[in-house]
């Protein structure tokens, strides 16, 4: 060293000394030669940093990476260490020795040598970021992209590599720009061949671990059409559970067939957790269309499409061994040699779709707890099982009504009812050419599985939005005729229930046509209902004029309308008198088929069969049971009114979101012009319609809202107070400064009403906020009508602005009178400052609990029609608002009570802030909204969404503002639903709603008019049919009027159409 470096500047001096000892180490074999060289070189590079740059041009460590490899591993972390020196302390880019490192690894030389390096170059990379265009301008990228190229053929021979195979594919996925990767790992499973079951469990594992941990890959998940991909694998599986298996399938373990199915199921359910544009296209595009035909294709399920009928008595004995199949272990089934290995395929596919439906993959398996009995038949089956098989409550209903006994457990959550119609369906294709009996017990089972998912209301009024009454009836329509058919009692059950919460008229019957009366001739509605039912689609009555009169209708001839007619105004309600005439249309009783149609059908069917015979007795009785009312606590009615259900435990949160309630102008207000009402003021920021609208009103406001709590929170443990409205404004040139200035709260700690006008700033990642309710601007009331769960309520707030005296407020709580009380009104400018004519501030509400106030509870409510308008409503307004119910529609404007004349308008139309009812919803996306709104609404609720503004595939419900058709300033466009899992929307349309649909009071007193059977005076039906037209008549009081037009037409005294004989 003495001989390179002078002391006092310790640079180098001597070159030739140093050239020795770089040609001693490129030549030696020795490991500790080599070693000293190394220390010696290293000691000369940090005794001073211009050494390095003396020695460059002998290009030492360069040479050096050339037969590094050749030299032991202690030599080779010290050559890369020396590396990194200059690179950490000299920050400096040496681009000559990174080119010699990018030679060592293409030449492929040494493995661990190669390792090493790549370490080296890792650890320079993060050092810092620049070395990632370095890399790429020394051509060390591109050696990069070698090197996985070998790596991978490598891999794939490698079957103890699979681990680091799928770190790798998701790395690239996750990564930014991993669409094409995604879609290039898909099409390669779509092009393995069938038997390679390892390789396409391998990938979708994969994918697996990415869907799991990203947003972002299950939307390209989609986008790249990963569901057809998906879904393609069970098409390559053809034949795979069949009994008789055939190549290649004779060879495969079943444990490999049954993995990849479940790795199948559970890779299309985790695309679609928390994910409604996903969830949307597998239940449209595949549920719909083709999962059913592609379970087929498998082989355990035949092609069989409806249910036949069955003569056999159903003797329940594997009842007990199909359960534990369901609940047991999917991967490792347990499959018993006296039951054929097809039912038992069939049973552990229907349990994967099953957790399907209930999202129920990766989470806590409550299978094993499935109650498919509800308690009141548990209660029974004891006797039933006591009764002798002559006795009349024996034969095949007993024992069909003795099966499978399990203790209570929770409801199940159907998140994807798509997949429960699809169960249904494949319940006519369970079949076995041998095993009759086996198979009639795996369909009952099945049908019992599809009875438990219906007990809850919830899941009944999920599975009537996707249409499983229809499906019922087409498929279940022979066991629904049949009253000796063993999945009679759980299919009878399914629709009984589901009717009793939504059925279109397409679903019911007209099969009382006894009088050969074509469906067009029965329907007569009157004007009254039609106009209802348009002011819900935000029509006004002199729109319907206009529709009317190009029908060259008189005035006199418009007190009842023809049902196609109103079939044609209300397409949107989906109002088709098809399906309603299926269900008492079953077996064609009656006049239901026509001379020439019975002439075909008759000589073909069974004595039991025959067309033209009597409504049986069990379809009456079923129709007192579809309007029999499951719950009296509903407001005077036997149905439910619109709702959106808000359930905190989801999600924490879920609300309804106003963008825009009171549009403002920057430049101040501005004149609504006229004949402008419908058009798009481009000076007012946000809202539908022209013109300033100003908030606060001067003289006050109300709001008015029907609300229900199911299950309110602990306020110990999980507190979450139900926020019925909560009002926020900010300037638009202030973005941070967001203040609520309204709120109205149900309080979680003492269920007390708390109102508060004082302005804060809203709280942000806090669910346990709420007003304080102390002080001049807020107050507590405590109403102890609201602590009953499961009741509707009609509250009114009433702001009540003063100049001279205080302000106040007064509370109705079900339209009494509960307190007025003085309380400062909403500040007139933001903040409490000075007015600012030329900066307009923007006014926003909540119904619900937002997502920035998330917290998960118990808490459950249901929020109905709701109305804000700019009045200081009056006793006797507060009153009527309470006696039009819930299932009012309108937006006060000509309200009509029992019948009566309509009343006059109970608020000026200019006055109405905004009017939702959850039977008003369209279903659109952020592109559409921008298209159809202001592109200032659609920012806002694009923010709310944590979405982009051109967003075009996610759904968004949006309840439509009752109030936007009428004149007066612009208004919100109504209200946004913000929350997927734990939000829902429903509007009930029962039985006892749908009948008027199709012929009303016509159809209902046919049944009373069928004469009984010679020698049987059948009281029990004749009481079951006056019991069903009673309950019709409770909900729908037009009919009423109807029967005495009825009464009048025949001639007979008042209560005689009862007594009228068919013609």
């Amino acid at each position: 060293m003495s001989l390179l470096l002078y002391k006092p500047g310790a640079s180098v001096r001597n070159i030739q000394a140093f050239q020795v000892l770089q040609s001693v180490f490129l030549k030696s074999n020795s490991a500790v030669l080599c070693c000293t060289i190394l220390d010696a070189i290293s000691s000369v590079y940090h005794a001073d940093n211009a050494n390095y740059f003396i020695l460059e041009g002998q290009h030492t460590l360069s040479q050096f990476a050339e037969k590094i490899h050749l030299k032991p591993q202690e030599i080779q972390e010290k050559f890369f260490q020396l590396l990194e020196f200059i690179v950490f302390q000299l920050n400096f880019v040496p681009c000559k020795e990174l080119i010699s490192l990018s030679i060592l690894l293409k030449g492929q030389t040494s493995v661990k040598c190669s390792i090493t390096c790549i370490q080296t170059l890792l650890n320079i990379l993060r050092h810092n970021p620049i070395f990632k265009d370095v890399y790429r301008e020394v051509g060390i990228l591109e050696v990069f992209v070698t090197c996985l190229h070998r790596y991978a053929a490598l891999l794939k021979e490698k079957q103890q590599a699979k681990e680091e195979r799928k770190g790798i594919v998701g790395e690239l996925i996750l990564s930014t720009g991993g669409d094409d990767d995604m879609g290039t790992l898909l099409g390669m499973m779509h092009s393995a061949p069938a038997s390679a079951l390892t390789l396409k469990a391998h990938i979708l594992k994969s994918l697996l671990m990415c869907l799991r941990e990203s947003h972002r890959t299950r939307t390209v998940f989609r986008k790249v059409g990963g569901f057809v991909y998906v879904m393609s694998v069970l098409v390559s599986m053809e034949g795979c559970l069949k009994e008789v298996l055939e190549s290649p399938w004779d060879t495969i373990p079943r444990e490999e067939v049954f993995s990849l199915l479940h790795i199948v199921f559970n890779t299309v359910t985790v695309a679609m957790r928390f994910e409604p544009a996903n969830a949307k296209f597998f239940h449209q595009e595949i549920c719909m269309s083709s999962l059913c035909d592609t379970l087929r294709l498998l082989g355990c399920f035949s092609s069989e499409q409806s249910l036949d009928e069955c003569d056999e008595t159903l003797v329940l004995r594997e009842e007990s061994t199909f359960h534990n199949l369901f609940t047991g272990n999917v991967l490792q089934p347990s499959i018993p040699s006296h039951i054929p290995a097809q039912l038992a395929y069939t049973c552990i596919v229907l349990r994967l779709l099953y957790d399907v439906a209930l999202d129920s993959y990766d989470k806590p398996n409550n299978t094993t707890v499935v109650s498919l009995k509800s308690p009141t038949h548990r209660r029974h089956h004891s006797e039933s099982q006591k009764l002798p098989p002559d006795s009349p409550g024996g034969g095949k209903r007993t024992v069909v009504n003795s099966l499978n006994l399990t203790p209570p457990a929770p409801d199940p959550i159907v998140v994807h009812p798509g997949v429960v119609v699809a169960m249904l369906h494949l319940l006519p294709s369970i079949q076995h050419p041998v095993e009759t009996q086996v198979t009639l017990t795996l369909q009952m089972y099945t049908a019992e599985v599809l009875k438990s998912l219906v007990r809850s209301e919830r899941n009944q009024q999920v599975m009537c939005e996707a249409g499983l009454p229809g499906r019922l009836l087409s498929c279940g329509s022979v066991a629904l005729e049949e009253e000796t058919h063993p999945l009679h009692p759980p299919l009878q059950y399914m629709l009984e229930r589901l009717a009793a919460q939504c059925l279109e008229p397409k679903d019911l019957s007209i099969c009382l046509a006894a009088h050969c009366l074509e469906p067009k001739d029965l329907g007569y509605v009157p004007l009254q209902y039609m106009l209802k039912c348009l002011e819900a689609q935000c029509l006004k009555p002199k729109d319907l004029g206009i529709c009317l009169a190009a029908q060259c209708l008189e005035p006199k001839d418009l007190r009842y309308v023809s049902l196609q007619y109103m079939l044609n105004c209300l397409e949107a309600q989906c109002l088709e008198p098809k399906d309603l005439r299926d269900f008492l249309r079953l077996g064609e009783p009656l006049c239901s088929l026509s001379i020439d149609e019975m002439e075909t059908c008759y000589p073909r069917r069974p004595p039991h069969r025959k067309p033209g015979g009597p409504v049986p007795l069990t379809r009456v009785k079923t129709l007192v049971s579809m309007t029999t009312p499951r719950d009296f606590r509903a407001h005077s009615s036997t149905t439910l009114p619109p709702f959106v259900e808000l359930d905190m435990s989801a999600e924490g949160f879920g609300c309804l979101y106003l963008p825009s309630v009171a549009p403002q102008s920057p430049s101040g207000t501005s004149v609504v012009p006229v004949g402008a009402l419908g058009a798009v003021d481009s000076n007012v920021v946000g809202g539908i319609g022209t013109g300033d609208r100003m908030f606060p009103p001067q003289t006050g406001l109300s709001y008015s809202t029907w609300l229900c709590v199911d299950k309110f929170s602990d306020p110990r443990t999980d507190p979450h107070c139900v926020r019925l409205l909560t009002m926020v404004r900010n300037l638009h040139g202030g973005r941070e400064d967001h203040l609520v200035c309204l709120s109205l709260v149900l309080s979680a700690r003492d269920k007390a009403i708390i109102v508060s006008t004082q302005e804060t700033v809203m709280p942000h990642n806090t669910g346990d906020w709420e007003p304080e309710g102390i002080g001049d601007s807020s107050a507590r009331v405590w109403c102890p009508d609201l602590l009953h769960e499961g009741q509707w309520h009609h509250l009114v707030l009433v702001l009540n602005r003063a100049v001279l005296k205080n302000s106040s407020f007064s509370l109705y709580v079900d339209g009494q009178h509960v307190q007025t009380r003085k309380l400062h009104y909403i500040s007139q400018n933001p903040g409490g400052g000075a007015a600012n004519l030329t900066v307009a501030s923007s006014v926003y509400s909540y119904i619900g609990t937002p997502p920035a106030w998330r917290r998960y509870s118990r808490l459950a409510w249901k929020q109905g029609p709701c109305h804000l308008v700019e009045e200081v409503l009056s006793p006797q307004v507060v009153a009527t608002l309470y006696h039009l119910g819930p299932q009012y529609l309108g937006s006060l404007q000509a309200p009509q009570l029992n019948g009566t004349e309509p009343l006059p308008a109970l608020v000026t139309e200019e006055k109405a802030i905004f009017g939702l009812n959850a039977k008003a919803v369209s279903q659109l996306t952020l592109a559409k909204i921008r298209k159809v709104y202001s592109k200032a609404d659609n920012k806002a609720i694009a923010k709310q969404l944590g979405m982009s503004s051109h967003e075009n595939a996610t759904p968004i419900r949006i309840l439509h503002n009752s109030a936007g058709h009428l004149g007066g300033p612009a208004r919100s466009l109504g209200g946004v639903v913000i929350g997927y899992l734990g939000v829902r929307v429903f509007s009930p349309r029962p039985v006892v709603r749908m009948v008027e649909n199709v012929g009303g009071c016509s159809v209902l007193l046919v049944l009373q008019a069928r004469r009984p059977r010679q020698g049987n005076s059948e009281p029990d039906g004749l009481d079951s049919k006056v019991v069903a037209l009673l309950g019709y008549m409770t909900v729908q009081k037009f009919l009423l009027r109807r029967l005495v037009v009825v009464e009048q037409l025949c001639g007979v005294n008042p209560g005689g159409a009862l007594y009228i004989c068919p013609i």
